[in-house]
């Protein structure tokens, strides 16, 4: 069963939700999408590429975990988050530039089983401020993104309010949020490591065909 962790509970997770940066969406808002909760895997789980996919998408996403459900006029929206965590988008980089020339639904490009690491939560009193902490991403050791939670591109209330506006979010759901400047590439035995201070470090690897 799909799950994420929080401390010693395990929880049955919903629908991901993504908001990611847009020029010109829906009313000049984020443009945001979902990854089924198949996607999931843990740290230091395996990233498996669909067949001949040698060529994969990433984004780092501060994620918040939902513990009771928010509607448009839901009050204290930020009172309904369980904990906070981290989630990495994968995607199929070929598939998902054809989707969006062709104007289809993104789900086979970032949908696939592997394709959402993500780390353990912590309850939202370990984190003093959500817009305060470090962010880190590496690929092979390499550094790749310093950055911080400053550079989210939609805050997390903004974010909530506007997801709200537009569909449920409920119990065991995750909606996301990417840090500005954390998008790169993968390819078969690269190995990925991201971090968010007061949240923890999220590790994964991609498979060798």
């Amino acid at each position: 069963m799909p799950h994420f962790v929080q401390g010693s509970y395990r929880f049955e997770a919903g629908k991901i939700i993504c908001v990611e940066n847009s020029k010109g969406g829906e009313d000049n808002g984020p443009l945001v999408f979902t990854k089924p909760p198949t996607s999931i895997i843990h740290d230091d789980d395996l990233i498996i590429p669909g067949p001949g996919n040698f060529n994969l998408g990433y984004g780092l996403y501060l994620s918040a975990a939902i513990g009771k459900r928010i509607v448009s006029d839901t009050r204290s929206k930020m009172a309904h988050i369980l904990g906070f965590g981290i989630f990495l988008d994968i995607h199929d980089r070929e598939r998902l530039g054809k989707c969006r020339e062709e104007g289809l639904p993104w789900d086979l490009a970032k949908g696939r089983d592997t394709f959402c690491p993500m780390s353990e939560f912590v309850p939202p009193g370990d984190v003093h401020d959500p817009y305060g902490l470090e962010v880190y991403l590496e690929v092979n050791n390499e550094e790749k993104a310093l950055s911080s939670t400053r550079e989210l591109v939609m805050g997390l209330e903004d974010s909530l309010q506007f997801v709200s506006e537009r569909m449920t979010i409920a119990p065991g759901d995750i909606i996301g949020v990417m840090v500005k400047g954390t998008e790169g590439t993968l390819y078969p035995g690269d190995r990925i490591e991201a971090g968010i201070s007061s949240i923890g470090v999220l590790r994964a690897a991609v498979k060798t065909p």
